[in-house]
């Protein structure tokens, strides 16, 4: 209820006390996040996914936020994967465009209407913030260097010519291949 309400202090105190709520579900299978989420309560998603909560919980968050028509806490969720996407070091599950938009599309076919259109600006400005993040990676995965100073370009094209079987010719021309794809990325972007 207190996530619900958007209580913050209330949650930290109760949180503080019994860590372990933060993923406990009701008898609607629903933990404080889903609550938070359902309310659009933007501060107390926020403050959920600071303490740990996890986004990717069943039932779909995000799902649940574009059903609900809730666009603060559907704006909490998609900046908290952005940073998550633009964090090499932060692991866990990341939400792909392409699994936004099957989300959006079962969203869509469930509610019989378009979506409002502060839904539809939050999953294009994603949509957009999305594909920047990648090429931003894309860009630090090519020009990454090992141990000799050789980018992985060089570390290919050196591979490729000391190939000696076809096994490890295909696999060179592959991992080529790869990085002609990430370079048209970053010249998109």
């Amino acid at each position: 209820l207190a996530a619900y309400e958007g209580h913050a202090n209330i949650c930290e105190h109760i949180l503080q006390l019994k860590p372990g709520l933060l993923t406990t579900q009701n008898n609607n299978e629903a933990q404080p996040i889903h609550e938070a989420i359902r309310a659009n309560q933007e501060d107390m998603v926020v403050y959920l996914l600071q303490k740990g909560a996890d986004p990717y919980v069943l039932p779909n968050t995000f799902h649940l936020a574009i059903l609900n028509r809730a666009p603060d806490a559907l704006e909490a969720l998609l900046t908290h994967n952005l940073e998550i996407l633009g964090n090499p070091q932060k692991v866990g599950k990341k939400l792909t465009m392409p699994r936004l938009n099957a989300i959006t599309r079962e969203v869509q076919s469930a509610c019989g209407s378009d979506l409002p259109v502060d839904i539809v600006t939050l999953i294009l400005a994603y949509e957009k913030n999305y594909a920047a993040s990648f090429a931003q990676r894309a860009a630090s995965i090519l020009y990454l260097t090992n141990d000799n100073g050789y980018t992985l370009e060089q570390s290919a094209q050196a591979n490729f010519n000391a190939a000696q079987t076809d096994e490890q010719l295909a696999r060179t021309l592959q991992v080529i291949n790869h990085l002609d794809w990430y370079k048209e990325q970053v010249d998109l972007h």
